[in-house]
């Protein structure tokens, strides 16, 4: 139920979304509220954390309790202590504020209509979609989105360049009749030594609250794949729960007949944990190459379209919610995901890929450190030497992954590539010639460089990197189609899901912690806090772990060239369905493409040559898989 109304003659347009209750008027929305402030909530809150306050939201008294300090607060302090995922509503006086949870996980849309402003909570707005033509197009975010692994929107940012999407740091302001967006500046945290006992008792201390107040007292539904950090979930939630309220949930995955299912190599390890811990194991079959999956995937492209996402790997998620739902999930479960932990502990480095050559398990995770390494504060105090450049450990992976380097030092050629570029390695220069104009790099450079860079790479010392790195994970990584989904994958099915890994406590302590546990060359294996947690609280025994926990990796002796990418659009059912749906002389009245921006020659010969099924790879391979995503969801017929 759509619910309107105006406050400074600004017209205010609020659309109930999943996780909210559906009510026609503002005062049936959960609310706190004194003589001077109304604060209303749209969504679900979990519990209030603080220093010496720790409450879950299990009773009608917990509203009570926390109602005198919530009104005291102001929207960063609210971030902060409030756990959920919800939007926002500060109704003042003389002036209205929103703004979502610490991660931003409910996506809040708005957009300017001459002297007005329309704030949409949800996805309604987002078809940019007029007839055949793709309407108001933001040319330097679909790049980033064509370019990069995961089809990544920067979280500021919508496919459309009329409409914003409010950041987690940002905060949207209604006074004399002005709508204006403002940040908040949040101190940036600094880097401390940590004493391995004290901070490791800390760390099960933060990890056991996040997970009691993102849990169900009444059924958890554990997505579990045997790797670390969903082991230290189930078994953490064991010591919690009984087993009773504890249900593992392992989905197969098969994209094709050609390659076959891609994850049974983790099944074995799976069936030995649950086994261990006595917990009931789920196993859920998505197979692509089954007419009945296809169907449904063909049903999903709404969700995926309402929810501004454009992957076809965002399909697995909502299946694997579906299917829950279909084994009895409800209203009173939660869905616990492990999304969010590679990147916070060791930014994505920790799937034992680097060296994929090397048969060695400690060898591929030694790539795994040194490649954290090079994004510490170690390697970063080096930069204005330019001997960086000689630095064996650099030189090493600059070799294996045959980069090119930008050898101006800025600090936004030290980082940027972490996020903008495949490479993810310091200085990094990415090939932009083959699908970018001249006019189109600047453009798309000084776009970036200025919205999400700039005052960052300011900020940026020895002390304060890992905040740097994990501010921009929320803007970037934690944006792309499959995390959003695989966060959400039971929302879209009415049943809660959470992560422990986005409590702002435990980002905090994240962004704390030293290069010495797990980010840099020393002993301290990759993710070491959750790996000391599983072994020595849990006392669960290393051998599970002997082999590499790493699709691509189990993989790499039946195709050293596989992804999921490849697999999707030319082995599975999908290619027949993209063959239809692209119309190649009808690509150009899509006006995706503005010559000016972009080589468009290059794009219309990644096409004729998918369609004479010649097997493209790397740069050219997520191009051709993000453009056919993109046209397959997006268009509805």
């Amino acid at each position: 139920m759509l619910i309107n109304f105006f406050f400074n003659k600004v017209k205010i347009k609020i659309n109930p979304f999943s996780g909210s209750q559906n009510f026609k008027k503002m005062d049936n929305f959960l609310k706190f509220k004194n003589k001077e402030k109304f604060i209303y909530v749209f969504g679900s809150i979990d519990g209030y954390q603080s220093k010496d306050k720790f409450l879950k939201n299990i009773n009608n008294n917990f509203y009570s309790m926390i109602s005198s300090e919530i009104l005291q607060m102001g929207p960063d302090e609210i971030k902060d202590k409030l756990i959920g995922k919800y939007i926002i509503l500060i109704k003042l006086k003389k002036k209205i504020l929103f703004f979502n949870n610490s991660f931003g996980e409910h996506d809040l849309y708005f957009q300017y209509k001459k002297n007005k402003s329309i704030l949409d909570i949800g996805n309604k707005m987002l078809n940019i979609r007029e007839k055949n033509k793709i309407q108001n197009l933001n040319s330097s975010v679909f790049v980033n989105f064509l370019h990069l692994y995961g089809s990544i929107i920067p979280k500021e940012d919508t496919l459309n360049k009329k409409i914003i999407r409010l950041g987690s740091d940002q905060v949207i302001k209604i006074y004399k009749k002005k709508v204006s967006v403002i940040r908040i500046n949040k101190e940036l945290n600094k880097i401390k030594k940590y004493k391995e006992k004290k901070h490791l008792n800390k760390y099960y201390k933060i990890f056991d609250h996040s997970l009691r107040l993102c849990s169900s007292d009444k059924r958890n539904w554990v997505l579990f794949s045997g790797g670390w950090d969903s082991t230290a979930i189930l078994g953490q939630l064991k010591k919690i729960y009984n087993k009773e309220t504890l249900i593992a949930v392992f989905a197969k995955i098969k994209y094709s007949k050609k390659i076959g299912y891609v994850n049974l190599n983790d099944l074995n390890t799976v069936k030995k944990i649950t086994s261990k811990l006595s917990v009931p194991l789920k196993i859920i079959n998505i197979d692509y190459t089954n007419p009945v999956i296809q169907k449904k995937s063909d049903r999903f492209l709404n969700t995926l379209r309402n929810n501004h996402i454009f992957t076809l790997m965002a399909l697995n998620w909502l299946h694997i919610g579906n299917e829950i739902k279909k084994l009895g999930g409800g209203k009173s479960d939660t869905i616990i995901t492990g999304e969010f932990s590679d990147g916070a502990h060791n930014f994505g480095f920790s799937q034992s890929s680097i060296f994929l050559d090397d048969a060695n398990l400690k060898t591929r995770e030694y790539g795994d450190k040194l490649s954290s390494y090079l994004f510490g504060p170690t390697f970063f105090g080096m930069i204005k030497n330019n001997n960086i450049f000689k630095n064996k450990y650099f030189s090493l992976l600059v070799a294996h992954k045959k980069a090119q380097l930008n050898k101006k030092v800025t600090h936004f050629n030290y980082l940027s590539p972490l996020f903008l570029s495949n490479k993810r390695l310091p200085f990094a220069k990415e090939n932009y010639n083959k699908f970018l104009t001249k006019k189109g790099k600047k453009k798309f450079s000084n776009y970036i460089n200025k919205k999400y860079f700039e005052k960052v790479c300011k900020d940026i010392n020895k002390r304060n990197i890992y905040s740097c790195i994990i501010k921009l994970y929320k803007k970037f990584h934690w944006q792309s189609g499959i995390v959003k989904s695989a966060s959400n994958c039971g929302e879209y099915f009415g049943i809660k899901t959470r992560s422990p890994f986005n409590n702002p406590s435990f980002l905090n302590f994240i962004e704390e912690m030293p290069e010495t546990w797990g980010r840099g060359l020393n002993k301290n294996r990759t993710k070491f806090p959750i790996k000391e947690l599983v072994t020595k609280k849990l006392k669960l025994s290393k051998k599970y772990w002997e082999k590499p926990h790493s699709i691509r990796a189990s993989l790499y002796n039946l195709d050293k060239n596989w992804t999921p990418m490849k697999d999707i659009i030319y082995y599975s059912p999908f290619r027949k369905k993209i063959m239809k749906k692209v119309k190649y002389k009808k690509l150009d009245n899509m006006k995706i493409f503005d010559d000016k921006l972009f080589n468009y020659s290059y794009f219309k010969k990644l096409l004729f040559e998918y369609k004479k099924n010649k097997i493209l790879k790397d740069d050219k391979l997520n191009h051709l898989y993000s453009l056919l995503s993109f046209i397959f969801i997006y268009k509805k017929t």
